[in-house]
């Protein structure tokens, strides 16, 4: 909505005819036929032939050494996520800028008008910059309490598998089996810390976001690099999980993973 205001005024402060009383100086025009080429440019050029291989190049393999290591795909990974964070960065940065040109065109058009007695249209204008101001407060608003939600729904995910594993417990208990009830504790364990985990994230999204939005993008890295921190912690938790349930298993007891790993929230 914030986009289509801006436009708009864009459009419609083009079209407004100036108020002011400086006179616009006329440019001349040279006809096209005046224009004539150079007798050295105008001979024609040859036209270069492609020639195509005969036979295809050979595709290259990988082998042995050569095969990219899992730190590879990470490191493209993270270049990637890294162009797009500028990227998003840049586009953010374009927007707020225009809208401040914008208003301040407005503005300017504004004291032009009150200036000329024209009231009605200075009347106008404000309300329009007042209506931009308050269309970007309600985008920000909007995307904060998008991220909210959505971390909302992960934790009930989350809980309704912390649920599935309580009644577990209490058959468990009831069959005297205590070592699948240390199992589904344990995974319960891993829940809870998982959702303090998505409570520190919702945190720290709603900060990037609207240190993005004022443009303070050396703020924005850093929070950046502790959602790094913050994911490094939940691969530490997974793995450290992962290792107590192959344990379970190779004692003979089947790990709970099934009960209190599935619906896991993704991109944390």
């Amino acid at each position: 909505m914030r986009k289509k205001y801006l436009w708009g005024w864009i459009l419609l402060l083009a079209l407004v005819p100036s108020l002011s009383l400086q006179a616009q100086t006329p440019t001349s025009t040279v006809p096209a036929a005046a224009i004539t080429p150079h007798a050295d440019t105008a001979q024609a050029t040859p036209t270069p032939v492609l020639t195509l291989p005969t036979t295809p190049a050979p595709t290259p393999t990988l082998q042995g050494d050569n095969a990219p290591t899992l730190d590879d795909l990470k490191a493209a990974q993270k270049e990637i996520g890294d162009l797009d964070d500028k990227r998003a960065d840049l586009s953010i940065q374009y927007d707020v800028t225009l809208l401040k040109n914008v208003e301040a065109l407005m503005r300017e058009t504004v004291r032009i008008a009150k200036r000329s007695g024209d009231k009605r249209l200075a009347r106008e204008i404000l309300k329009a910059i007042d209506d931009l101001e308050a269309a970007q407060k309600d985008e920000l608003n909007q995307d904060l309490l998008l991220l909210e939600k959505r971390n909302d729904l992960k934790k009930l995910n989350l809980d309704r598998v912390l649920g599935y594993n309580r009644k577990l417990v209490e058959k468990f208990q009831t069959d005297g089996n205590t070592t699948r009830v240390q199992e589904l504790n344990d995974g319960m364990d891993f829940i809870k810390q998982m959702k303090s985990l998505l409570d520190q994230k919702l945190l720290l999204d709603q900060q990037l976001l609207q240190a993005r939005v004022a443009c303070d993008f050396k703020t924005a890295d850093d929070i950046r690099k502790k959602q790094v921190d913050l994911r490094n912690q939940l691969e530490e938790l997974d793995k450290q999980t992962k290792t107590k349930l192959q344990l379970l298993e190779e004692e003979g007891h089947p790990g709970p993973g099934r009960h209190f790993n599935q619906d896991e929230p993704e991109n944390l």
